[in-house]
């Protein structure tokens, strides 16, 4: 039934701003020259509109979340189609957008699950983020010649699509332009193409081969991440960059022993063995390369390896030992993060860096010698290695990140060209402290040497916490040398708190002192 009553509808100076009638199948006023912003939002009972010649424009979010509307024609005179302007329209199985529309706007028509094709005229030039971003029952799309730009995510999450052709003018493939496109099976990719951007086509699981156009010069992070039909990529000489996670869980592209390089980078590892050796001529290890391979128990990693990235490694819960050759130069995020049974790893004197959380929950992990050269070590980077009791930190250290070693309880940093202040900062002074108790004979440098003595002195309360609970009577020896267990509070300081934590051979070194006095 045609809703055609003009009191439904406040129009003011050709825009209208609201509608109050009961849905259905509406006409739209002649008086209307725009529809503004939210007019027809959530109205649930909207079936169809007519909008006439005089509408020059559709707002935005204009007719956002309208479930029951079926169909949309939009006249001649419309140039622009407002942000969001048709989202969430679920039983929206068809549109026709006319010539003059010059724009789609972001979101656009998002969500329309229901949406099978839309013909874009040769009018329109760009195509805003997410305009059709979920249009899971979209098969097809033509792009004009005309369009030179499409915003992040266009087309994400359309999982019908089965191909698609991108116009000449287009410079650049954006992010997440294509990323969830699951039944994508081809691509054309024109020769003016510059850069595809991150994540441009993600999890584009059918797709089984790409050729990347001469001209190209960057591939960025995750652009064919899982698009594990993927066989054949032709990569040309242009591209001087790829980022990270580029080809990662590309199984097609593994080689017979289950890796899959690309440009001298291992993205993935898809084998079965459980003792692994990463072939020579590798450069990098790639994000996630092995994450979760969690029957590793050994690697091998080559000297040409300059650089382990994000996640390399984490999660492999059954990698044992790993030896970092001599040629990286940082170890990235996260790398070995929950490698639980990694008892031991030797860091080369190349690197510079260890990322944030690097390390973090190897709680087999005893014992790191950090070499001279780094200069940063990330926060959280050996957080939670609970079987962690010793780290050496060179003078070459300037910063250290927030609770990069935090949860680890029974730890000593030995530090011996470092102020002790600069781990008080971040209350790992009870740690380096410590370190020194053990390691005396390695501050060589008097004025740091002095520093670390009056700070074991004057919290002499807190380390003795730590060297009880570690029943470490080697450290318990400095009070003693220092002449800082008395009579006085030789009960109360010193032997009570050791016979409470159960530290027997400290309580057996306090009872020689007072046997001795």
């Amino acid at each position: 039934m045609l809703n055609i009553n003009d009191d439904d509808f406040r129009v003011i100076d050709g825009v209208l701003l609201k509608y109050e009638g009961p849905g259905g199948d509406v006409v739209i006023p002649k008086s209307v020259t725009r529809i503004g912003d939210y007019v027809f939002f959530d109205c649930e009972t909207l079936e169809s509109f007519l909008i006439t010649e005089t509408v020059t424009r559709i707002g935005d979010w204009a007719f956002e979340e309208c479930s029951s509307l079926t169909s949309v024609v939009i006249p001649e005179g419309v140039t622009g189609i407002g942000n969001w302007a048709f989202s969430d329209c679920s039983s929206l199985t068809s549109v026709v957008i006319p010539e003059g529309v010059t724009r789609i706007g972001n979101g656009a028509f998002s969500n329309c699950s229901s949406l099978a094709r839309v013909v874009i005229p040769k009018s329109v030039t760009g195509i805003g983020a997410r305009a059709f971003s979920g249009c899971s029952s979209l098969t097809s799309a033509v792009i004009p010649e005309s369009v030179t730009g499409m915003g992040d995510g266009a087309f994400e999450d359309c999982s019908s699509l089965t191909s698609v052709v991108i116009p000449e003018g287009v410079t650049s493939i954006v992010d997440w332009a294509f990323s969830g496109c699951s039944s994508l099976k081809s691509v054309v990719i024109p020769e003016g193409v510059t850069s595809i951007g991150s994540g441009a086509f993600a999890d584009c699981k059918s797709l089984a081969g790409v050729v990347i156009p001469e001209g190209v010069t960057r591939i960025d992070d995750m652009a064919f991440l899982d698009c594990s039909s993927l066989t054949r990529v032709v990569i040309p000489e242009s591209v001087t960059g790829i980022g990270a996670a580029a080809f990662r869980d590309c199984k097609g592209l593994a080689d017979e022993n289950g890796f899959v390089i690309v440009r001298s980078v291992l993205y993935s590892y898809h084998g079965s063995k459980t003792d692994v050796v990463i072939p020579e001529g590798v450069t990098g290890i790639g994000d996630r390369a092995f994450s979760d391979c969690s029957s590793l128990t050994s690697v091998v990693i080559p000297e040409g390896v300059t650089r382990i990235d994000c996640m390399a490694f984490s999660d492999c819960s059954s990698l044992k030992s790993v030896v970092i050759p001599a040629g990286v130069m940082g170890i990235g995020d996260l790398a070995f993060s929950d490698c639980s049974s990694l008892k031991s790893v030797v860091i080369p004197k190349g690197v510079t860096s260890i990322g944030s959380g690097a390390f973090s929950d190897c709680s087999s992990l005893t014992s790191v010698v950090i070499p001279e050269g780094v200069t940063g070590i990330g926060s959280e980077a050996f957080s939670d290695c609970k079987s962690l009791t010793r780290v050496v930190i060179p003078g070459s250290v300037t910063s250290i990140g927030i609770e990069a070693f935090k949860g680890c309880p029974g730890l000593r940093l030995e530090a011996p060209a470092t102020s002790v202040s600069v781990f008080s900062a971040m209350r790992l002074g009870p740690q380096a402290g410590y370190g020194f108790l053990l390691a005396r004979e390695r501050f060589t440098d008097p004025g740091i040497a002095g520093e670390y003595r009056e700070y074991c002195i004057s919290n002499y309360k807190k380390l003795l916490t730590v060297i009880f609970r570690n029943d470490d009577a080697e450290a318990l020896r400095f009070y003693i040398d220092e002449k800082k267990v008395t009579p006085e509070n030789f009960d109360a300081d010193y032997y009570s708190r050791a016979v409470k934590a159960g530290a027997e051979n400290c309580v057996s070194a306090l009872l020689k002192w007072k046997q001795r006095h």
